[in-house]
């Protein structure tokens, strides 16, 4: 090969080496971002997904005064049932308030609706060693019973 040649082909190959180099960083780097993209998108689809399954839940479709029955019979399942019972020996119970912990939307239902705060047992023993917490749990229930009688 004539030394012109050789020189040309040695150019070639230097620069051709760099411009490989190059590209193989930017493959790198656009298979990288493309990762970034793939998650992005898998996690809308997710959330899209969840989302479309809240707004499709039978429940959701329910009239308000079905479900607040549903709470009710949960609530009170017996005559002795209360919506808020603090007992002796610092046991307590309140099946309202944990049935509004399930969902924002049971939360919404539940906190429009007056009556099924209204029933609120406190035993006599305890009336006057109530723990600040019990205070302030029984206090929520007066609120939320609104102007309801309480039983």
């Amino acid at each position: 090969v004539p030394s012109d040649k050789l020189e040309q082909i040695n150019a070639f190959v230097t620069d051709t080496s760099e411009d490989l180099q190059r590209y193989d960083r930017t493959v790198i780097e656009m298979e990288r971002r493309l990762l970034v993209i793939q998650n992005a998108r898998d996690d809308l689809r997710r959330r899209f997904d969840n989302a479309q399954s809240l707004i499709a839940s039978p429940i959701r479709n329910l009239p308000l005064e079905a479900l607040n029955e549903i709470f009710s019979w949960c609530c009170w399942r017996d005559e002795s049932s209360y919506s808020l019972s603090l007992g002796k020996a610092g046991s307590v119970s309140c099946p309202t308030l944990r049935l509004s912990w399930v969902c924002s939307w049971w939360r919404k239902c539940i906190q429009s609706s007056p009556d099924l705060w209204s029933s609120i047992e406190v035993t006599s023993s305890r009336i006057f060693h109530l723990n600040p917490s019990s205070i302030q749990l029984f206090r929520m229930y007066l609120s939320n019973s609104e102007k309801r009688p309480l039983d």
